[in-house]
């Protein structure tokens, strides 16, 4: 409540100053009210009674009066345009007002200080790399289905703007170069627009937002009173997408940390009520827990972006390198399969340390992963399979380490051929924009240099 004394004081010099405006317009009308009566009067005598010096002061007189009564009209049109952008502000900060609603305002403010006739707004969408209208006035449907989604290589003033980063101006849709396309100028044309104003919305670090538009129904320049108003919105609006913006990544966080704790404690859960009532149940406790917490710590490291699973395999293989052959694709997975691949990676490591291949001094593990395009999509094919060690006898019973990897994968085949176990995985990955995994090269040749993102 530090600020409500200064706006306060902000108020109430604002009013003080338009209330002195006011006065001075009324001032001026008067003054050239009256100027005009005695002209008209200094006009109605004698050829040659009157001085020819008082005539040329009258004159000037009358220029002057004709100067404050423009600025009169001057004053009053700036006024009511302060006045239209502060009632925005006010709206804009309204919470209980959707984004829709506001968006709308915008686009009536700037249409009303910038005398135009028309007018949209669009966000910048970056997975698309393109504009999307979130509102406008004044359009019929053919321009909008045209303009609904443009980006860099679209003939248009928008999207100059979006490339460039920086306000374009166009005097004349019919001579501008933007418009060199036919199908994009007849569009214009047809929806009774000669000139636009497209100015960039940017974040407080240039970032492009979006990118808000005026059109004229006439060809001209724009003054330079109307590309500082229309520079004013713009910077409005900017903080209002920005704002918006960081308010959904907070929820986004909020919601995912949400879900993964919610996941973790039901994963610790599982795993206490399968573990403590064993003879060691306190370190195979510990060392799963363990698994997850390696996990999570890489999880927080790459900001909930993901792992690849390339590098959970070799830290959890660390111990027996020299004895463990990893290979496959880059394979970035999400918060959630990266947790259920590390706790699958554990079991199966740990279960051959105590009784597979890494048991003795000769066995062998082999770790690979290939990935298959099916209709939905992508497939993650993992398979960890052991040589060399003790020969395998088929479990009697299903102990927590499968219980485990059924619970958590919801394809997973379990064999038990006498040269050692097998263990094949597959997953539906979930399509994600594609982006270059930060972890370390392959361990093998054979490896592809290309990624594949789970979301």
């Amino acid at each position: 409540m530090a600020f409500r004394p200064a706006l306060l004081a902000a108020t109430g010099g604002f009013f003080a100053s338009a209330l002195l405006i006011v006065l001075a317009a009324f001032l001026s009308t008067y003054l050239a009210g009256a100027i005009r009566k005695l002209a008209g009067t200094v006009v109605g005598f004698p050829d040659g009674t009157v001085n020819q010096t008082p005539n040329f002061r009258v004159r000037e007189l009358r220029l002057v009066a004709q100067a404050l009564n423009q600025a009169a009209i001057t004053v009053r049109a700036e006024l009511e345009n302060m006045r239209l952008l502060n009632e925005l502000s006010t709206v804009l900060m309204r919470e209980e007002n959707s984004f829709e609603a506001c968006c709308d305002e915008i686009i009536r403010t700037d249409i009303a200080i910038s005398t135009a006739v028309k007018g949209n707004m669009q966000v910048f969408d970056e997975a698309s790399h393109s504009l999307r209208i979130v509102a406008q006035q004044g359009f019929q449907e053919k321009f909008l289905d045209y303009f609904s989604n443009v980006d860099d290589h679209r003939a248009a003033s928008c999207g100059t703007a979006m490339a460039t980063n920086e306000q374009v101006i166009v005097d004349d849709v019919l001579t501008n170069k933007i418009f060199l396309s036919e199908p994009t100028r007849n569009v214009l044309i047809e929806a009774e627009v000669r000139a636009v104003i497209s100015t960039p919305l940017r974040s407080s670090k240039g970032n492009l937002l979006g990118v808000i538009s005026t059109h004229f129904s006439r060809p001209g320049h724009p003054s330079e009173r109307q590309l500082r108003l229309t520079n004013i919105l713009a910077r409005q609006a900017a903080d209002y997408l920005e704002r918006k913006q960081s308010e959904q990544i907070q929820q986004t966080i909020v919601l995912e940390l949400q879900h993964r704790s919610n996941n973790l404690l039901a994963v610790i859960q599982s795993i206490a009520q399968h573990t403590l009532a064993g003879d060691q149940s306190k370190k195979t406790f510990e060392a799963r827990l363990q698994a997850l917490a390696r996990a999570n710590r890489a999880l927080v490291k790459s900001n909930w972006g993901g792992i690849d699973i390339n590098h959970l395999a070799r830290a959890e293989l660390e111990v027996f390198s020299h004895r463990a052959s990893i290979r496959g694709v880059s394979v970035l997975l999400s918060p959630q399969h990266a947790q259920n691949f590390a706790l699958a990676l554990h079991e199966l490591a740990t279960n051959s340390a105590k009784y597979g291949a890494l048991s003795n001094a000769m066995g062998k593990v082999q770790v690979s992963w290939t990935i298959e395009a099916d209709q939905a999509g992508s497939v993650l094919k993992f398979k960890w399979k052991e040589s060399g060690g003790p020969p395998v006898n088929p479990p009697t019973r299903q102990g927590f380490g499968s219980q485990l990897l059924k619970g958590i994968f919801s394809d997973v085949k379990l064999k038990y051929p006498l040269e050692g176990l097998r263990c094949d995985i597959e997953v539906h990955l979930v399509p994600a924009r594609r982006r270059v995994s930060s972890q370390g090269p392959e361990a093998e040749s054979s490896l592809q240099d290309n990624a594949v993102v789970d979301g």
